[in-house]
């Protein structure tokens, strides 16, 4: 549904939007954990091991409509894929946008540990990129700054010292 249509349903009393909200709930969840446990390549049974719980429950969580989630076992699942759970209360305005752009490809959430390893991998990008600054600077001697006499570094402490970068 377009966000236009959505805003002019909600316009139509409380009851709609309560509507509204209970269904992003009984469709939406079903829907992300399903695309979540896909997206680790787990079947139900793997799922209910790593969340404690039976492999008909998953079933059930998975299926569009139960409409019986407890914040318990939203956070046994996010503890089991390795995620962070995010419960809050929000206008309209935001939820609608999150909603109206309902795709399972949009529920791809990374571990915890997969996620480290693109902060990591970022990490290593900003060092070279530091590495690369530090390479191209030239040491001269606090007490020959004014002849700029170029020296390549060979040790002397960086209070000694100043450090000017070749663009």
């Amino acid at each position: 549904m377009s966000t236009s249509k959505t805003i002019k349903r909600l316009k139509k009393g409380r009851e709609h939007r309560a509507a509204y909200v209970s269904s992003k709930i009984n469709i939406g969840l079903p829907f992300q954990i399903r695309a979540l446990r896909n997206q680790r390549g787990w079947d139900q049974k793997t799922l209910a091991l790593e969340a404690g719980m039976a492999q008909p429950r998953i079933s059930a969580l998975e299926n569009p409509g139960y409409g019986r989630f407890t914040l318990e076992t939203l956070k046994r699942l996010a503890n089991a894929f390795d995620i962070d759970l995010v419960v809050t209360f929000a206008p309209f305005s935001e939820g609608t946008q999150l909603f109206d752009s309902f795709s399972p490809d949009e529920f791809a959430v990374p571990s915890f540990e997969e996620e480290l390893q693109v902060n990591i991998s970022q990490e290593d990008a900003e060092y070279a990129c530091t590495s690369v600054v530090r390479a191209s600077a030239v040491y001269i001697p606090a007490n020959q700054k004014n002849s700029m006499e170029e020296r390549p570094y060979v040790g002397q402490s960086f209070s000694e010292t100043e450090f000017v970068v070749i663009h």
